[in-house]
């Protein structure tokens, strides 16, 4: 489990989080929602340790995450960032086997174990065809079809997602999202930032709805993800039908509406 106590972070003066207490559970796909800018992708970023806390604590598994050496902390987490900085012509290859290197020592080769690892992760995620390109020459969507398939190849029980499938088309996300509830049924954790409230409610075990920097919401999707709770947080007027999802209804002045939720 992952436990965050007390957690305050600010960008400068601007105030993200402000003694912010959350459990994420362990062996379970977790989605974190909530409108822009109510820090998503900060908290992950904080799990993820892209940026440093100064007040409160996060643990997993009991330990503090900065007591974490940055090997044991690359066996335990991998993070699937929304952008990746600084795109290096790396060919995909060449990027998905960095997922191993903190299983080996500084300048020590890949061995087989790894390569058929890859091999294996190449086929499930459909993305063998163009691991010679170089990382600059791929579009937006394989590139993140990569970043999965190197989440994977790191083979870690915790795994971190930040809008990792915004630029996939519905076959490869819906794909994706299987691959990963199938890691959840072998012990793994996804915790996931997504948008698709309906992709949310078919996916997720525990949602966590954030509003304003704070905890609005946690539980099941069937407990958090309601038409009063999306209209509180949101905003907007939406109407679940069984076996189809949630149907937007409009926001304030457009509720003759009818759309799908995207």
């Amino acid at each position: 489990m992952i436990s965050i106590k007390n957690l305050s972070f600010n960008y400068g003066k601007q105030v993200i989080f402000d003694q912010l207490n959350l459990d994420i559970p362990s062996n379970s796909f977790v989605s974190i929602i909530g409108p822009n800018g109510c820090g998503k992708s900060t908290l992950l970023k904080l799990i993820g340790r892209d940026l440093n806390y100064k007040q409160g604590k996060i643990e997993i598994e009991g330990k503090s995450l900065c007591d974490y050496s940055t090997k044991d902390y690359s066996k335990l987490i991998a993070f699937n960032r929304q952008q990746v900085m600084g795109l290096f012509p790396f060919t995909c290859l060449d990027y998905l086997l960095m997922g191993r290197r903190p299983y080996h020592e500084q300048f020590e080769d890949y061995d087989t174990d790894d390569l058929q690892l890859v091999e294996s992760v190449l086929k499930m995620t459909d993305t063998t065809s163009f691991i010679e390109k170089k990382l600059n020459e791929i579009s937006g969507g394989e590139l993140q079809r990569i970043n999965l398939a190197k989440i994977f190849i790191q083979d870690t029980p915790i795994m971190l997602l930040d809008e990792s499938f915004s630029a996939m088309d519905i076959y490869h996300t819906i794909e994706s999202l299987q691959m990963l509830k199938s890691k959840v049924t072998n012990n793994k954790s996804v915790i996931c930032v997504m948008h698709d409230l309906n992709l949310v409610y078919q996916y997720s075990d525990f949602v966590i709805l954030l509003k304003n920097g704070k905890v609005h919401t946690t539980g099941a999707p069937t407990e958090v993800l309601s038409e009063y709770t999306i209209k509180e947080v949101y905003g907007i007027n939406v109407e679940y039908i069984k076996n189809k999802g949630f149907i937007f209804r409009g926001g304030r002045n457009e509720e003759n509406s009818i759309t799908g939720m995207g």
